[in-house]
C-alpha cells in the first residue's frame, strides 16, 4: 500500500513540476489526490529571492469558501509571479505558517491569507497570531476581515474615511429602506416602505435606486471592481430585470444578452472608470493590503457611485460561469473567462511588495 501511495505521489510531483511547483516536504501521503495543488506549494526557504506565501485553512484549503477558483487561479498566478522572479508557496493553515515564519525574510516575503471573512470569522484569532509578526506584509489581514465581514462596520469605517456609502436608516423608515443581514452574503433582502418599523438586528440603509433603462426595459445595476489593495484590475456590471422579488443583484441574475451587457459596460463601467479607480485607491488605503471585490451602486437619480459592500475576492467564479455560454461575444470581459486577472494581480502584488528590488534585480 505504501509503495502504491509513493507512486501516486511521484506521479503528481512529476506533473506538477511541469507548472513550476514543488511537492511539499511535509506532504501527507494519506491526502486525497485532488489536494495536490495545495500540497505542491512547498514551504519557503531563505534561499528564495522573493516569496509570496499563501496561507489557507484546514477547513477549506485554498478555496476560502467561494473566494477563489484555486485550480484555475493559482497556477496562472504562480506562473506570472515566476516570470517576475517571485516564488509562490503555501501553508495549510496559520499555525503551520507561524511555525515556519523564521524561514522567511520580511524584506522579501509577503503573506496572502485565504479565508472567508463572512463564514470563517472564528478563525480570525489564529490569523491574528500570525499577523502579529508586523515586520511582514499580510494581505487580507484579520483587521481588514473584521471590517469587510460586517456591513455595519464597513459602512462606519468607510463613511469616516470619506468614501460614499448608503445612509444608515433610523428606527423607522422615513424613506424606502434596503434591509439586509449585517454579516454574510446571498442572504434574503427586503425593501421596507415608508413608515414601517425596522428590525435593529439587520443592516438597514436608505434604498438607492439603481434601475437603469435599455431598449424600453429597466434593470437594476450593481458594479463590481476587483482590486489588489488600491490597484483596480477589473470592473464590470451585474444586472437584474426590475420587477423581480429582490432589488439585490448577483452574477446569476445577469441576463445572457451580450448587447445588454455591452451597453451597461460602456455607459456605467467605462464612463466611470476613473472614478472606480479612485474608489479602489481610497478603499485600499483604508483596509490595507488585500485582494478585494467592491460592490458599487450607480444611483439613477444623481449618477453618484456608492460603495455598498466589500469583501475578499481573487476571481469571480460565479460571474464567469453565469456568462460562459456567451463569453465569445464579451471580449471586454475576457480576463475573467481566461482567468488572466490572475496575471494582472501578480503584476500588482509584485510591484506593491518588491517593485524596486525586482526592477533592479541582477540578470
Amino acid at each position: 500500500m505504501q509503495s502504491s501511495l509513493t507512486q501516486i505521489q511521484r506521479f503528481i510531483q512529476a506533473n506538477l513540476r511541469r507548472y513550476g511547483y514543488q511537492l511539499s516536504r511535509s506532504a501527507n501521503l494519506s491526502a486525497s489526490p485532488d489536494d495536490a495543488l495545495f500540497r505542491s506549494l512547498a514551504p519557503g526557504s531563505k534561499t528564495q529571492t522573493f516569496t509570496i506565501a499563501l496561507v489557507g485553512t484546514l477547513e477549506s484549503g485554498l478555496y476560502g469558501i467561494g473566494k477563489v477558483s484555486p485550480a484555475l487561479y493559482f497556477p496562472k498566478f504562480g506562473y506570472a509571479l515566476s516570470k517576475l522572479g517571485v516564488s509562490l508557496v503555501a501553508y495549510r493553515d496559520p499555525v503551520d505558517a507561524l511555525l515556519n515564519i523564521g524561514n522567511h525574510d520580511p524584506a522579501r516575503t509577503a503573506f496572502i491569507l485565504v479565508y472567508n471573512e463572512d463564514f470563517q470569522r472564528e478563525l480570525l484569532p489564529k490569523f491574528a497570531d500570525l499577523a502579529s509578526n508586523t515586520e511582514f506584509r499580510f494581505y487580507n489581514a484579520p483587521l481588514a476581515g473584521q471590517i469587510a465581514g460586517d456591513k455595519r462596520t464597513t459602512n462606519e469605517v468607510f463613511s469616516k474615511a470619506g468614501i460614499p456609502v448608503p445612509l444608515v436608516a433610523g428606527i423607522e423608515s422615513t424613506s424606502k429602506v434596503f434591509s439586509n443581514a449585517p454579516i454574510g452574503s446571498h442572504a434574503t433582502t427586503t425593501v421596507i416602505d415608508i413608515g414601517w418599523p425596522l428590525d435593529k438586528s439587520l443592516y438597514n440603509t436608505v434604498a438607492i435606486d439603481t434601475a437603469h433603462d435599455y431598449k424600453g426595459k429597466s434593470y437594476y445595476v450593481a458594479l463590481r471592481t476587483l482590486a489588489v489593495t488600491g490597484t483596480m484590475i477589473s470592473a464590470y456590471a451585474r444586472l437584474r430585470p426590475t420587477g423581480e422579488a429582490e432589488i439585490s443583484v448577483h452574477a446569476s441574475d445577469t441576463p445572457k444578452d451580450p448587447d445588454l451587457i455591452s451597453h451597461f459596460h460602456a455607459v456605467l463601467v467605462d464612463a466611470n472608470r476613473h472614478r472606480l479607480t479612485q474608489l479602489c485607491e481610497q478603499i485600499g488605503y483604508v483596509l490595507g493590503p488585500g485582494f478585494y471585490a467592491h460592490d458599487i451602486l450607480p444611483c439613477r437619480e444623481t449618477g453618484e457611485l456608492v460603495v455598498c459592500e466589500t469583501g475578499f475576492k481573487f476571481d469571480d467564479e460565479d460571474y464567469r460561469e453565469a456568462l460562459w455560454p456567451i463569453s465569445s461575444d464579451l471580449p471586454f470581459l475576457m480576463d475573467h473567462f481566461t482567468v488572466a486577472i490572475a496575471d494582472l494581480a501578480a503584476a500588482a502584488i509584485a510591484e506593491q511588495c518588491f517593485g524596486k528590488a525586482i526592477t533592479n534585480k541582477p540578470e
